[in-house]
């Protein structure tokens, strides 16, 4: 993750990618698993984010960033965009 990432967040990040791992999406509440925009969705603990996008029952994650403002950088959206396309295209699912 970009940035020093304080420990009381990579924990609660943790147990939400468990809890989604284990129950589904529909266990992420709006405070731990939100839509961003278009295929882009975050985990989110206090300022962390991770941008994740959905490939069939999949999910992956493409980087984390600490987040300073109410709404999310352009760069951050754009580089999760990019690196989605980038993964679409190589597996030929795009």
């Amino acid at each position: 993750m970009e940035g020093e990432c304080p420990s009381k967040d990579r924990d609660r990040l943790r147990r939400r990618f468990l809890t989604i791992a284990e129950y589904g999406e529909r266990a992420g509440t709006q405070q731990t698993f939100k839509h961003e925009r278009g295929s882009i969705h975050a985990f989110k603990s206090d300022q962390a984010r991770v941008a994740a996008f959905r490939t069939g029952d999949t999910w992956l994650l493409t980087h984390g960033f600490l987040k300073k403002s109410g709404t999310w950088p352009r760069n951050q959206l754009l580089r999760a965009e990019r690196i989605r396309a980038e993964h679409l295209t190589r597996e030929g699912l795009q």
